[in-house]
């Protein structure tokens, strides 16, 4: 059984404010994301070819590159290793090298909204998995309690654009999946609605 972990203790509300007029949801729901950001892409590596190793320091797609550093390597799957790991969209999967590592989505043009399915990260030990656009760090969320080949999603909904997401691990020894990851720029009513939203919540955060 595939167990959803809640990363934020309110899916679909907005969490912080980077600064005066700028603001962004974090989700952990994966069905409200595509609720509130419609028009994104998806991407789920079907179109790869399977080498069911780590064989590669990077991985390019059609909108973006991504890449690791302080890690063997990553490599496409479509079958799970015994240590677990799986696809959440098809049969292909990305699953990454067991040591600390950071992971870089660099994208092709600059976008407003994104999010990642990852899987069995976090229960190989105590640590962390940070996720940063460019230097600021929006989510940080600790291995404590997670199990083997447990399931979460992470989306992002701002008002500014970002060309450049990161997720660092600290866990000695993890080696971690990811699927299904969507990117774009939402409609202008749904960052209309985001922006009030923000300033709202300004507004009581000076009260």
């Amino acid at each position: 059984m595939v167990l959803k972990r809640a990363m934020i203790l309110a899916a679909a509300g907005v969490l912080a404010l980077a600064s005066v007029g700028s603001a962004f949801d974090v989700y952990s729901d994966e069905s409200a994301f595509l609720a509130a950001a419609p028009a994104v892409t998806m991407e789920s590596f079907e179109s790869l070819a399977v080498e069911n190793d780590y064989s590669h320091a990077s991985i390019t797609v059609q909108d973006f590159t991504v890449s690791v550093t302080g890690s063997s390597g990553m490599g496409v799957y479509d079958t799970p290793p015994s240590w677990d790991g799986h696809a959440t969209d098809g049969s292909n999967f990305i699953m990454i090298s067991s040591t600390p590592q950071d992971l870089t989505f660099a994208m092709n043009n600059p976008i407003l909204a994104w999010g990642i399915n990852v899987t069995d990260w976090g229960d190989w030990g105590a640590g962390t998995l940070t996720f940063r656009l460019g230097s600021q760090i929006v989510h940080e969320m600790d291995s404590t309690g997670i199990v083997s080949d447990e399931e979460f999603f992470w989306g992002y909904l701002g008002d500014q654009y970002f060309d450049s997401i990161t997720l660092t691990n600290t866990v000695s020894g993890e080696a971690y999946s990811f699927d299904e990851v969507y990117y774009g720029v939402p409609e202008p009513m749904t960052l209309s609605m985001l922006a009030a939203g923000g300033l709202a919540a300004l507004r009581r955060r000076k009260k």
